[in-house]
């Protein structure tokens, strides 16, 4: 049996929180490429009318992703436990089911998109004129749910043990084979958005055979087995318990990404829900550095609560606000000084080069309010805290988002589509930081 990593157990936390962490910033990074690197070709290729398909279909591969959630990120959490108490064939079975639920699970929702197909696409906000190109997209997105969610478990069954570069090795690759396939697809083989999505697929696919074989040669603490995969309802149960907050987190962020697209649609037509998605997309990648480092603290922090050490636990937490404020406050900078430039990457359209500017700097200005929301739920999931885990989950997306998403746009239209991330932040940040105090003075002494 492998021994585990080494450096969940040193002393030196936030050494060892930025040696986790920033592979994990550059696999997140280059993940989400995947998202900017479609927007880029698509822009230029199809037009707005394709930024405005992708932005319409977003929450779907969000509420996918949402499914890989409730199992996997459970699931790691679960294992990085055991591995703090030593229990490493425990950790084999919790993996190994969490990859057999997986696969049902995508056979299922595989079958269940397609059938129910146009009813799906109309109620996410298609209309008309964008129907046929979201249609072209979703059926390849559709057809390959099953690798989506064994891409995405597998990543977090990684995380677990510490495996952050391998990670970022083969999301270079993924990304580097989509930047290649994409324009193949898209402008030599004319395909459109269906060509989009398969260069997408199809990049995910090949970096899925390269992890599972990097599992069976047995390079990974976690051990692939066929003896492992017997379903175990209990080890299920427990996964899925504790990635509840995940699955309502990103399951809620696609809700609203609707809620947000039928708002911009309401105000801005289609050219809103273009350029509000195109800043919604680019904030995205921006919030990935402050992901980067709540993922790279998971093991830190799954690992020091199985081995009942409350003083490393303190200290990646302060170290993970810390670094993540500060990340947040660069990105607010850069978005003052080079918003138009950035958006220019994206589009030569100038409606949308004269409002995107503005939605990108709102949604920046909320970004250090969320990323210290987000270091304390992950480490209410972390620490097996599933009550207080869901608890922040509803709290940061609902509580105060959605009223603020009903009222503010109602009285200044597109701006205020921006506004309510700001205004629903502030409220949300001082409900965490005075719950975090008192988390602090009773726990984590």
């Amino acid at each position: 049996m492998k021994q585990e990593n080494p450096d969940l157990a040193r002393d030196d936390i936030t050494k060892v929180l930025v040696k986790f962490s920033i592979p994990a910033i550059l696999a997140l990074l280059i993940q989400s490429l995947y998202n900017l690197i479609d927007t880029i070709y698509v822009g230029h290729g199809i037009g707005s009318i394709g930024i405005t398909a992708l932005t319409i279909f977003y929450p779907v591969q969000i509420l996918l992703i949402s499914v890989a959630n409730l199992f996997a990120i459970g699931g790691g959490a679960l294992i990085s436990i055991s591995f703090g108490r030593n229990k490493y064939e425990h950790a084999n079975k919790i993996a190994c089911n969490v990859i057999l639920i997986l696969i049902i699970c995508g056979i299922i929702l595989t079958v269940l998109s397609l059938l129910f197909l146009h009813n799906i696409l109309y109620f996410i906000g298609c209309t008309e004129i964008s129907y046929p190109y979201v249609k072209d997209y979703a059926v390849v997105v559709f057809s390959g749910t099953t690798i989506t969610l064994m891409l995405q478990g597998i990543y977090a069954l990684l995380r677990s043990e510490g495996k952050l570069k391998l990670i970022m090795i083969t999301t270079i690759t993924s990304v580097s084979l989509n930047t290649i396939l994409n324009p193949i697809f898209l402008f030599v083989l004319e395909m459109g958005m269906t060509g989009v999505s398969i260069a997408t697929l199809l990049s995910q696919f090949i970096v899925l055979v390269i992890i599972i074989i990097y599992y069976l040669k047995g390079k990974t603490v976690i051990l692939i087995k066929p003896k492992y995969f017997k379903p175990d309802i209990k080890i299920i149960f427990q996964s899925c318990l504790l990635g509840t907050s995940s699955m309502i987190r990103m399951a809620g962020a696609s809700f609203l990404n609707i809620l947000v697209n039928n708002t911009a649609g309401k105000y801005g037509g289609a050219m809103g829900i273009a350029s509000f998605g195109l800043a919604y997309r680019l904030i995205i990648f921006m919030f990935m550095p402050i992901l980067g480092f709540i993922q790279g603290g998971q093991p830190l922090l799954g690992y020091n609560f199985g081995t009942g050490n409350q003083v490393k636990l303190r200290k990646v937490i302060n170290s993970s606000i810390l670094i993540t404020i500060s990340i947040s406050i660069v990105m607010l900078i850069i978005v003052l000084l080079f918003g138009i430039d950035i958006i220019m990457i994206f589009t030569s359209n100038k409606e949308m080069l004269i409002h995107t500017p503005k939605y990108l700097l709102g949604l920046t200005l909320a970004l250090p309010l969320i990323a210290y929301q987000a270091i304390i739920s992950g480490y209410f999931q972390a620490t097996g805290k599933v009550a207080a885990a869901n608890i922040a989950t509803v709290i940061r997306q609902f509580l105060f988002f959605i009223p603020a998403l009903l009222i503010l746009p109602y009285f200044f239209q597109m701006p205020g589509l921006a506004a309510s991330y700001v205004v629903s932040n502030i409220i949300t940040f001082t409900i965490f930081f005075i719950w975090m105090k008192q988390e602090k003075r009773k726990n984590l002494t």
